[in-house]
């Protein structure tokens, strides 16, 4: 690294001395916001001040280099000019956190030694982009120092021209980047000890000089770099300032690379050449415009060849199976060897693996509807179990196809393994199909995918919606095996390390989620007695398997949050670490119980869920919220295992349906709810539990348990069964049989002592009357009786008759017609009557006469009411009244609101202004507005504070916010409000919603909130246009405008 001390202290002493000034338009040098300085570095000055800004050279202009020594972000616009430097440099930066990009214009240096662009030590996080712009310099182009780290050169559509290195990349991490540019060196074209390196596009970079070709050995001058004479070299082994490698990736994608007598690209390194990679997939390579051969930088099993004119082209001769980033590949390991963490690696057709592929990266395996087949040879590993593809780290994810494992076909020897992780790698599998063949003897198991924790790290193998796990059959039906294991999880630590279950042990971890379908003779799902620190998560799927769809013997966590989990042997059998059940159906589907000591695999048989302690004697904690267990035992716990001492069993089951027999030997008190298809011994229920519900009603799991009698009652159906538990002597059971006639009964098991309190059932046509036990005695609902036999009650019921119905009369009406309903109903029915005006008429009186005297209407709006049929005749009398009988002098009836003004005083609706007068043009307020609509609602709104009272009514009904009560209301408001209190109110509001009122000339003056109640005021008549054309949404409502739309809306 230079250091140009003198330079810099002269650089600063000008700058103090002619600090940053505006300067005349004639003498101005650059800008920054609107702001000219005499001087480049002026301007550069004040931009730093800001911390940002875009500098921009008015014209070319020759000076000292310039300096940048301020973080921030930064343009430095050349305009089409040239800044020519007479300085040992032309652009220093010595700021970390810093951005700058050139562009438009020439840079020039030179003055012998000068460097063009240089980012100098310890400054880290740099960025400078260059584009449009032509550098030249005599010694060094661009360049950042060697201890730095996130250093980025970026060159875009620029020259770079160098008498000596056109680029000097040497950073501890960071990206040089090269797209459609020309880089020219005399001794070096781009010269790299770090970061990452892409040359793109149209690009050239060449070398003009001799050079000394590769050197003999790495150069080891500790900086600085030799004269090679080639265009791109890369070489590495440096280290950081910590000793960690330095790593170095140059890929070439295109564009020209030339040299004058030595190859166009090459590497050399000082050490540990596996944190270096050069890889080409295009371009063009010369020497002394011949081929330069870069075939070993080509991948290897690529499509990728180089011509005789040099370039890296397709060979139409090779086809690829597989591609990583468009990149082409013969064979499929060498494509996921050549892919990097994070790429894609896509099948292109059918393939077989005959040996292990080892994964050490994140890589996403597209399938792409193409089949895996994992065939025999002499290549797969002699022992253990021989996975097809080992995934050792990062996050990969393998999706879209099939994978088939036949190597256990003609009864070859089993352990075979599809896909496995281990360390800290973790698989993600989505919309994929894997199957084996069982294999060949018991002495072995065949696994489709395995977890296998390291201390290295956890990772997490995660199966997704798609996800397909099979067993094929067996190719000796005669030979017995253990079948295929779909998934297998191992923890880290082994069994002289693990001393309790709740001390956190962490390794695999596997999770299954809805979507996903296995089945398997062999376990859906495995631990290992000896490898704990497991994770297991079941969300969802459907596990089936041939034995058992969970074995859990090693200390870890199962969680079971849904999906429907099947063994022909258990469903699951817990013999170690920490269950939790929340939902789920797990199934035994044997139609046989054992239990026997296993001190190396399965105990249980018939079992939904099975708790035994293995020989580890390690603990066991079961806790169940939810699910359905079915099995000839729902749930077992034993001890087939004689521990002693006595296992160390936990289990908590607070609710689910349990399908089955509850068995426990080590524990007891450990229900507190669910419902279970068999009574529940008293020992197992927990302390606060004394009574048993019988529910007739659930067929399945008809038992549950409650705190006390009441409690059950209250839960009690018709005919359900409640026992007091409270009042148990022995163990002694006995049948309590409730014969409901009709060839209807039910009998249950009931402990000697308990007490049964007795329900009523119902049955259509008759009344019950009581249980008459084997005496004869006959016991009331309610009544209590206490088992100490078998005992048979039987209901007793009497038939009731169908109710009466009565006559609905109707008494003639004059000036209107009426209609009720019904004309006959049943006591206790509701009954309409429907009272329909003349012309020019209202309702006055609507009274209804039952056998008891007058009975209670209530009125609907004006021409609807309701009351209920009492147990005798009725008859119904309406009054109708002249409308005209008007107490106003101001309407008369040829206005063309009489009718209205009418219909709302005769009903209540509107009063006058005063005793003799209606003021039918009169404004109206938001307040009085209320008052009607709520007097139509059947509020009662009158008095001195009636506006307080329809404000209170407007906003509990959602009609209004209740503010501006003296405001005049707009026709859009009142509109708004009717349509409001309607939808409140249920009313059908779907008429008008279609009704086209954009013909209005002023519709655009409706309030955009209003539009719906505009659409369905015009649609069903409520509102009409105040012309043919307008509908003036913004004038204020007469009242007697207001009282055509009470009318009108008190009619629908």
């Amino acid at each position: 690294m230079k250091k140009r001390l003198l330079t810099v202290l002269l650089a600063v002493c000008l700058v103090l001395a002619l600090g940053t000034v505006s300067a005349l338009a004639d003498d101005a040098v650059a800008s920054v916001g609107g702001t000219e300085y005499s001087t480049l570095q002026g301007a550069i000055d004040a931009a730093e001040k800001a911390g940002s800004g875009t500098i921009t050279l008015l014209r070319s202009v020759e000076s000292e280099e310039i300096t940048f020594d301020t973080s921030g972000e930064y343009i430095l616009d050349l305009a089409g000019k040239t800044f020519t430097s007479n300085g040992d440099d032309i652009i220093e930066v010595k700021a970390g956190d810093f951005d700058l990009t050139i562009r438009n214009g020439r840079l020039w240096g030179p003055k012998a030694g000068t460097y063009g662009i240089y980012a100098y030590a310890t400054n880290n996080d740099v960025t400078i982009t260059l584009e449009s712009v032509y550098l030249y310099a005599t010694d060094q182009g661009l360049g950042v120092q060697g201890l730095n780290t996130n250093n980025n050169l970026i060159v875009r559509n620029s020259t770079v021209r160098c008498d000596g290195t056109a680029i000097y990349f040497p950073p501890i991490s960071g990206d040089l980047v090269i797209e459609d540019s020309t880089i020219t060196g005399v001794n070096n074209g781009i010269y790299v000890k770090g970061g990452n390196v892409t040359v793109s596009g149209n690009s050239r970079v060449s070398v003009t000089g001799q050079g000394n070709g590769v050197p003999g050995s790495a150069y080891t001058g500790g900086s600085g770099f030799p004269s090679t004479g080639i265009a791109i070299y890369a070489e590495g082994g440096y280290v950081a300032s910590d000793g960690s490698p330095r790593p170095i990736n140059v890929t070439i994608e295109g564009g020209t690379i030339e040299s004058v007598s030595h190859v166009a690209v090459s590497e050399g390194h000082i050490s540990n050449e596996d944190v270096q990679k050069l890889e080409i997939v295009g371009g063009t390579f010369l020497t002394n415009n011949s081929k330069s051969n870069v075939g070993a930088y080509i991948p290897e099993g690529s499509v990728l060849k180089q011509d005789d004119n040099g370039a890296v082209v397709v060979d139409g001769d090779m086809t690829a199976v597989a591609r990583v980033d468009g990149i082409g590949f013969t064979d499929l390991a060498k494509a996921i060897a050549a892919a990097d963490d994070g790429d894609t690696v896509t099948l292109e057709e059918n393939v077989n693996i005959d040996s292990t592929i080892a994964i050490d990266k994140g890589i996403e395996f597209d399938l792409g509807g193409n089949t895996i087949t994992v065939v025999s040879s002499d290549s797969w590993a002699s022992s253990g179990v021989r996975n097809a593809l080992s995934f050792t780290s990062g996050n990969s994810v393998i999706k879209n196809g099939r994978i088939l494992d036949v190597r256990s076909m003609g009864n070859t020897t089993g352990n075979w393994g599809i896909a496995a992780i281990s360390g800290s790698a973790s698989l993600t599998t989505e919309s994929i199909e894997m199957q084996t063949y069982q294999p060949s003897s018991e002495a072995y198991y065949n696994y489709i995918l395995r977890a296998a924790a390291t201390n290295a790290g956890e990772g997490t193998l995660t199966l997704n919606a798609g996800t397909v796990l099979s067993e094929l059959p067996k190719t000796s039906p005669e030979v017995e095996t253990y079948g295929a294991v779909a998934v297998s999880v191992l923890g880290k630590y082994n069994n002289s390390t693990v001393t309790n279950i709740d001390d956190g042990y962490v390794g695999e971890k596997l999770v299954i989620n809805d979507g996903v379908i296995i089945d398997t003779t062999g376990f859906a799902v495995t631990g290992n007695g000896a490898a704990h620190g497991t994770t297991i998560e079941i969300n969802g799927g459907v596990l089936s398997s041939g034995s058992l769809a969970i074995y859990h013997p090693q200390v870890g966590n199962l969680t079971v949050n849904g999906g429907t989990l099947t063994g022909e042997f258990t469903g699951i059998e817990v013999r170690a670490g920490n269950v939790v059940i929340n939902d789920g159906t797990i199934t035994s589907t044997s139609d046989t119980f054992n239990c026997d000591p296993n001190g190396n695999g399965t105990t249980t048989t018939g079992a939904a869920l099975a708790i035994a302690q293995h020989t580890t004697k390690q603990g066991i904690s079961v806790e169940i919220n939810g699910g359905t267990f079915n099995g000839i035992r729902a749930v077992n716990e034993a001890n087939p295992q004689e521990n002693d001492p006595a296992p160390n069993v936990d289990i908590s089951i607070k609710d689910g349906e349990y399908i089955g027999e509850i068995s426990a030997v080590d524990v007891d008190n450990f229900i507190s709810g669910g419902s279970f298809s068999d009574p529940v011994s008293p020992e197992y229920l927990d302390d606060g539990l004394n009574a048993e519900l019988y529910s007739r009603s659930n067929s399945d799991t008809p038992y549950s348990y409650y705190s006390n009698v009441e409690e059950a009652m209250d839960a009690a159906q018709p005919g359900d069964i409640v026992t007091d538990l409270s009042k148990v002597t022995s163990d002694t059971r006995y049948n309590v049989t409730f014969n409901y006639g009709n060839n209807d009964s039910e009998t249950v098991s009931v402990s000697e002592g308990a007490t049964i309190t007795f329900t009523a059932p119902t049955r259509s046509g008759y009344e019950f009357r009581g249980w008459r036990d084997g005496s004869g005695e006959l016991h009331k609902a309610g009544e209590t009786v206490t088992v100490n036999s078998d005992m048979t009650f039987t209901a007793v019921w009497s038939a009731i008759n169908i109710p009466d119905t009565y006559d609905i009369k109707i008494a003639d009406a004059a000036n209107g017609s009426v209609d009720t309903s019904l004309s006959n109903a049943s006591a206790g029915s509701t009954i309409t009557i429907t009272a329909t005006p003349d012309s020019g008429y209202s309702v006055a009186s609507v009274t209804v006469t039952g056998p008891d005297g007058r009975v209670d209407v209530v009125r609907v709006n004006a021409t609807t009411y309701t009351f209920k049929m009492p147990a005798g005749d009725v008859t119904v009398r309406v009054t109708f009244t002249d409308s005209d009988a008007l107490p106003f002098t101001d309407v008369s009836a040829n206005q063309w609101f009489y009718e209205a003004v009418a219909y709302v005083y005769t009903n209540g609706m509107m009063e006058g202004d005063s005793a003799t007068t209606f003021n039918p043009d009169g404004t109206m307020t938001r307040a009085m507005f209320w008052a009607v609509l709520g007097r139509i609602d059947g509020a009662t709104i009158t008095g001195t504070n009636w506006a307080d009272q329809a404000r209170d009514w407007a906003m509990a009904e959602g009609v209004s916010d209740g503010t501006d009560p003296n405001g005049l209301v707009t026709r859009e408001q009142m509109v708004t409000m009717l349509w409001r209190y309607a939808v409140a109110k249920g009313y059908d509001v779907s008429i008008g919603e279609s009704t086209n009122i954009l013909s209005y000339a002023d519709f655009g003056q409706i309030s955009e909130y209003a539009i719906p109640a505009m659409q369905w005021g015009c649609g069903s008549g409520v509102i009409t246009g105040m012309t043919d054309t307008t509908l003036v949404p913004q004038g204020t409502a007469t009242r007697a405008q207001c009282a055509a739309i009470f009318m009108r809306f008190d009619q629908m």
